[in-house]
């Protein structure tokens, strides 16, 4: 993050938390994972927010929010906005069965056409009676830690931008530190989700890392599966959450 480049992503930030924010800012970096252990070791906070630049806060008071999940959930160390309760060696989404877990507004970054479009919109029923979801997978978009909760730090044997999120995760789930998804924050996420090379290479390290058959899983509450949604507009999002009563 380059506090120049990114001031309106900041501003966005600061503007919601609804609390102080300490930014750290790591510029020049090849490996995400180091930049994040690095943070976390430099923040005098327990708390730690690590996400993407492209996203937009919509909800005014995330920082009081998600103190409160942390204060509930005692065994919780990672809480995000989005990802999934199991993973067999792919992308955070899971696959065999996992359920992906969140409400998320995703967005394709560029289009020659129509500039900055929705893409689609992720809902998860579990939300209406769950304020708090156990997951194995976070996406990187948005990730709150707890320093003090967490079992491992971020893999630094994986290089460059990619699975990071996804390893930190399953490592900590390894090691008894549980991992969560809120549905309490109204996020928007900005980006095309390439699948390039560094994307396999980091996809075959974390494979070989857990070996060849991969399972990990956490037991999901009752409620009901999760909907990916096409949406046009803000209208037709609202239209579709009231049909399926999700406030």
């Amino acid at each position: 993050m380059d506090l120049e480049k990114d001031k309106d992503f900041i501003k966005n930030m600061s503007d919601t938390c609804g609390l102080g924010v300490d930014i750290i800012s790591k510029v020049g970096y090849t490996s995400i994972s180091k930049a994040y252990n690095e943070i976390l070791s430099e923040s005098k906070n327990e708390l730690v927010v690590l996400c993407h630049n492209d996203i937009k806060m919509h909800t005014d008071g995330w920082g009081p929010i998600i103190n409160a999940l942390f204060e509930k959930y005692k065994k919780y160390g990672i809480i995000g906005v989005v990802g999934s309760n199991g993973w067999t060696g792919e992308s955070w989404l899971g696959t065999n069965g996992a359920q992906a877990i969140g409400v998320l507004r995703q967005f394709q970054k560029y289009d020659i056409m129509k500039g900055v479009r929705p893409r689609w919109c992720l809902f998860s029923p579990l939300f209406r009676v769950n304020d708090i979801v156990p997951a194995t997978t976070v996406d990187g978009l948005f990730m709150a830690v707890s320093k003090s909760r967490i079992k491992a730090p971020f893999d630094e044997n994986l290089t460059g931008f990619h699975f990071y999120d996804v390893m930190f995760a399953v490592d900590n789930v390894i090691k008894g530190c549980h991992v969560g998804i809120t549905y309490k924050l109204d996020i928007s996420h900005y980006s095309d989700g390439i699948y390039s090379k560094q994307w396999y290479e980091a996809r075959d390290y974390s494979r070989s890392k857990y070996g060849a058959s991969v399972s990990y899983g956490t037991e999901l509450p009752s409620g009901g599966s999760p909907v990916l949604y096409k949406y046009k507009n803000e209208e037709d999002l609202q239209n579709y959450k009231n049909m399926i009563g999700y406030e």
